[in-house]
């Protein structure tokens, strides 16, 4: 159920003690109907007050120049996202210019930062988890079900050490893969799509490593680092 503000007509969530849009003082207003008192934070002290009133009732200082400062100040720019009062923590009307719930001043408050996410991450990663897959599964059979012929037995342990190189290149790939699923570490999953390339050989695991590759370069700004 919402609270309708007599003043400006705009409806308010249920429980609100100022309109979310003028600051008029809801409860104040219901005892006393026609008024269009708001609320105003003392300059002195930062309690917010009744702009009818003529003293601070936290530390009884004038609210003139408070009033004034109030009916001055700039309006805050418009935005499409949910934002948190900084004072109570509660989600707010994005238009709001004071908070329903505890009265804070949102005029001056700092809009939540806007990031603009795309698929990319998801799909570079997705990519990352099928290279890394094709590398473990190409160094496991190497090692596990080949032999080499009888005159390069000589060579097994170049073999072992490739193998052991590649699962690890296979490893820190499916990491990679990890931070960019969660747009995290933009360095590290860098490190994983290119470590991709070269477990695999110049096929489809290469390939698949570089897509995502580009894909992470294109879509940086979207890592928290």
């Amino acid at each position: 159920m919402s609270v309708k503000c007599p003043r400006c007509s705009s409806d308010n969530p249920d429980g609100a003690r100022f309109c979310n849009i003028c600051g008029t003082v809801l409860a104040w207003a219901e005892d006393h109907s026609g008024a269009s008192a708001v609320a105003v934070r003392c300059l002195k002290c930062g309690a917010m007050n009744s702009s009818d009133l003529r003293n601070c009732g936290s530390c009884g200082a004038d609210m003139a120049e408070s009033v004034k400062a109030h009916e001055t100040r700039p309006s805050p720019p418009s935005s499409p996202l949910v934002r948190q009062c900084p004072s109570c923590g509660r989600e707010v009307n994005p238009a709001a210019s004071v908070c329903a719930y505890c009265g804070a001043d949102l005029a001056s408050a700092p809009l939540p930062k806007v990031v603009h996410t795309s698929p990319n991450p998801v799909y570079a990663a997705i990519l990352m988890f099928g290279t890394g897959a094709l590398g473990l599964f190409s160094a496991v059979y190497n090692l596990v079900f080949s032999e080499l012929p009888v005159e390069l037995q000589q060579f097994e342990g170049i073999r072992e050490c490739c193998g052991g190189l590649t699962m690890l290149l296979a490893a820190v790939c499916i990491m990679g893969g990890f931070f960019a699923l969660r747009r995290q570490h933009f360095i590290f999953a860098m490190i994983g799509a290119i470590a991709g390339m070269m477990t695999v050989g110049l096929y489809v695991g290469f390939i698949m490593s570089l897509v995502a590759l580009v894909l992470l370069a294109i879509s940086q700004k979207e890592f928290e680092s």
